[in-house]
């Protein structure tokens, strides 16, 4: 029934809006008993479905969709030790990073020289990797004295192995240097090149990790004044706030999200932990009101020592609740709804006797209650352990073993890599350079190349969305856009009607065309509007590529577009002039993606949608 107060909608029989999938299916699984078991049998057995799926079905789209954070408590580690690729925002606290822990350390070593946990951290950390006997050496017998004099002092030096001597000293060196210069530079600059120089960047696995670190700099940078940190405390607290990076490395990761961030996406498949967990408990509140047509119900909290309770303060609660309730059914409608193929559903019981089966009632499970089944409950009472991963600690525990500890260091032998060599340019006068001084006096108009910029715009929105999604009605329905990236960007109000419409001709020529259609398509380690730096002749210089990607031959391609338009005179003449004044540009692009490690093989091209023309340089 209809209700405003509390939220409640009427039922409205739907149809399907896509023809019925003969493989769609929705799976059930609910454990029962063995409350310390369920959530590592859960994480097990959701990992199983992921790796069948990426052998079986690995250009689908999966998703792992989740009310709170702590549901993926054992699945996360999970996915890590299985080296499951996966994306997600805000779930792991940054504080829980090694390369985190080891910059915090790192701060506080030098800015306190005193503070022997840090000091002890920082020798213990990937870039030096003393071993906790060697660190016992360094300190044993003074408690008092700075580990800074401590790993100085020749007695205890003579103690230590050749390899441990030569890690301390290159620890020494870099530290020292860092710690003269204190006061001297910003603290952001101190501290990141402090780490870059202890090779920071080469200790941890993956590229998340310099994600991660440059949250870290950024934010001792917000909390720097006069050149110093304005408090190392403060600074641990504001990073407890910030989450580490899950950013998928693979064309087609796990998506880990939010159920209410999963709003309005659809995937292939998807998979819904804890249904069975019931929601946080909501706080009690020293005042209830609530609006009901022209009056305003109030309520205080309830009194205590055996004092009857307010009614009107119970009515209130009531409401509340069923709110909540009504609430978690359309938040459950919203998670089943974004699968297209296949649905797995994962919760536990609170109570399963002879076959009845009873769920939290704040959890989400508590929606379809009714359709449960016995059949569909694994009784994990017989064995608590059953969900346990062979390897896991909680395993391990249970058999009396201990996981043996494994110290992640650099090798002593490790050396950076020397930086990427200089882009070599032709030299003063050559030909080449006097084409890219041509490029900066174009003889295009100023309409025209705002036409390009908002052109430019439409390709790279086209390659994300995909061309299936973008038609001739598409197109018609973003005439709007176009007019307003073009008046942004400076075109009057009199002119960018008729600006609009050749921007959209040039848009449309793209999509009819095969070429066109090729460039813009779906493509294997695709990028659109790709802004990358490199040297050149010792400068830094910044490039974007407007789109580039591996062919099914593994060549890959840079793209140029040019939107500009042939009038008069032979094609071929007007293709040979291009082709020799954008050849030194393209080079340059190709220059600075070598030094990205770009091994394979590189074509080069610009394309041409007015007149349907791909252009190989």
């Amino acid at each position: 029934t209809e209700d405003a107060l509390t939220g409640a909608v009427v039922y409205e029989r739907s149809e399907a809006y896509r023809p019925v999938d003969p493989e769609a299916a929705v799976a059930v699984r609910l454990f029962a008993g063995g409350k310390e078991a369920y959530g590592q049998q859960e994480a097990k057995e959701i990992i199983e479905i992921v790796t069948r799926l990426e052998k079986t079905d690995a250009s689908s789209t999966k998703a792992v969709l989740f009310r709170s954070r702590s549901h993926l408590k054992s699945l996360v580690p999970g996915l890590k030790s299985e080296g499951i690729d996966f994306k997600a925002e805000e779930l792991d606290p940054l504080t829980e990073r090694a390369s985190i822990q080891d910059l915090l350390a790192l701060t506080r070593a030098l800015y306190h020289p005193a503070d022997r946990v840090a000091w002890l951290s920082v020798l213990r950390a990937r870039w030096c990797g003393l071993t906790l006997g060697e660190l016992l050496v360094i300190c044993a017998g003074d408690s008092a004295g700075l580990v800074s004099d401590l790993i100085k002092d020749s007695g205890r030096r003579s103690e230590l192995g050749e390899e441990s001597l030569f890690r301390l000293d290159r620890f020494r060196t870099v530290m020292d240097s860092a710690l003269s210069l204190r006061g001297k530079l910003p603290p952001r600059r101190l501290i990141e090149g402090l780490w870059v120089g202890l090779n920071g960047p080469a200790c941890y696995e993956g590229h998340d990790s310099v994600t991660d670190a440059e949250l870290f700099f950024e934010m001792i940078e917000s909390m720097s004044y006069g050149g110093e940190l304005t408090s190392i405390t403060a600074l641990e607290e504001s990073v407890k706030k910030l989450f580490a990076t899950h950013s998928g490395e693979g064309e087609n990761p796990l998506i880990l999200m939010t159920i209410h961030k999963a709003k309005g996406l659809e995937f292939d498949h998807v998979i819904l932990p804890g249904l069975g967990r019931r929601a946080r408990a909501t706080d009690k509140k020293l005042l209830y009101w609530m609006e009901r047509g022209e009056d305003l119900i109030l309520a205080p909290i309830e009194k205590k020592n055996g004092v009857e309770e307010s009614g009107l303060f119970k009515y209130l609660v009531g409401v509340q609740k069923e709110k909540e309730r009504l609430e978690a059914a359309r938040l459950f409608y919203v998670a089943v709804t974004r699968a297209k193929k296949r649905l797995y559903l994962f919760g536990h019981t609170a109570r399963f006797e002879g076959g009845e089966i009873s769920v939290e009632s704040s959890s989400l499970l508590r929606t379809i209650e009714g359709s449960l089944g016995a059949k569909m409950v694994v009784d994990l009472s017989v064995d608590g352990s059953a969900g346990m991963a062979s390897g896991s600690p909680e395993a391990q525990k249970s058999r009396g073993t201990q996981e043996p500890v494994v110290l992640k260091r650099l090798a002593a032998e490790w050396r950076a890599p020397e930086p990427v060599p200089p882009a070599r340019m032709p030299e003063e006068g050559g030909e080449q350079e006097r084409n890219a001084e041509r490029l900066r006096y174009d003889w295009a108009t100023v309409t025209a190349s705002h036409v390009g910029t908002a052109v430019h715009s439409f390709f790279a929105r086209i390659a994300v969305d995909g061309l299936d999604k973008w038609d001739g009605k598409r197109l018609e329905e973003s005439r709007g856009r176009m007019a307003a990236e073009l008046t942004g960007l400076g075109i009057s109000a009199k002119e960018v009607v008729h600006v609009a419409d050749k921007g959209l001709a040039l848009v449309a020529s793209a999509l009819e065309d095969e070429k066109g259609r090729w460039v813009l398509g779906e493509q294997s380690e695709a990028r659109v509007e790709w802004a990358l730096s490199g040297l050149v002749e010792g400068r830094v210089e910044e490039v974007i590529i407007d789109r580039t990607f591996v062919d099914k031959d593994n060549v890959r391609w840079i793209i140029d577009y040019k939107t500009g338009r042939h009038e008069g005179g032979s094609v071929e003449e007007f293709i040979k002039g291009e082709r020799n004044r954008y050849a030194c540009q393209l080079e340059k692009y190709e220059t600075v993606l070598r030094g990205f490690g770009e091994k394979r093989e590189i074509k080069k091209a610009l394309y041409y949608p007015a007149i349907k023309r791909l252009v190989e340089l």
